[in-house]
């Protein structure tokens, strides 16, 4: 990756959401993790988990949620890789709903930390890693 620190602060991280189908009562936000790992995937270190995002709900147009999480400095190996894990919080009763999420639109997204791009997607798949 390349990148050996990352300043505390406050990260946010913008995704666009739609919750498909009303069966139940259910309550549905998103939230993340961040950490990183090793050169090979292993060693996983968990930085921070992210304030939980509104509630996601099935009024078009997609909903806009940016999600903050308060990090502290970060130190990284120069081959360390981050990574960024998405959740979605749900609490309610009766048939789960289905969720739509994308990043900035649906066929070409980015995800920042305060810093230039890290992850480039199209159609919901990882095709580059830009390094910082």
């Amino acid at each position: 990756m390349g990148l050996t620190f990352i300043p505390h602060g406050i990260h946010d991280l913008h995704i666009h959401g739609l919750k498909i189908g009303s069966g139940g009562t259910h309550i549905m936000k998103y939230f993340y993790e961040c950490g990183y790992t090793n050169s090979t995937g292993g060693n996983l270190t968990l930085v921070q988990t992210s304030d939980l995002s509104s509630e996601i709900t099935t009024t078009l147009p997609y909903g806009e949620f940016d999600i903050d999480m308060l990090m502290s400095d970060i130190h990284l190996n120069s081959t360390d890789r981050m990574f960024i894990r998405l959740y979605v919080n749900q609490t309610g009763v009766g048939v789960l709903p289905n969720l739509q999420t994308s990043f900035n639109d649906l066929t070409d997204s980015s995800l920042r930390f305060n810093i230039q791009s890290i992850l480039n997607y199209q159609n919901g798949i990882l095709i580059s890693k830009t390094n910082v």
